[in-house]
């Protein structure tokens, strides 16, 4: 494997490691809406400049048309009453 794809595969790893321990405490929570998505970047927080979201939007494109993965990425302005 080279660097620079070993680099990406431990990034990717440790976002998705990252995602699954936000998600797991709320697992009891009370439901609450999700927006509907957006293409693969959906910021209703406003938190992602544009530029950022589109560089995500096509890294995301290319890695579910390369492995068949998909990845969102979902801002909200507030996780209350979590």
């Amino acid at each position: 494997m080279s660097p620079a794809r070993g680099a990406c595969s431990g990034w990717i790893a440790g976002l998705l490691a990252a995602t699954l321990l936000c998600l797991a405490p709320g697992a009891a929570a009370p439901a609450q809406d999700i927006p509907t998505p957006r293409g693969f970047v959906t910021d209703t927080a406003g938190v992602i400049d544009p530029t950022t979201a589109g560089n995500l939007d096509r890294l995301l494109t290319e890695l579910q048309q390369k492995t068949g993965a998909a990845i969102a990425v979902l801002t909200v302005p507030s996780t209350a009453p979590l």
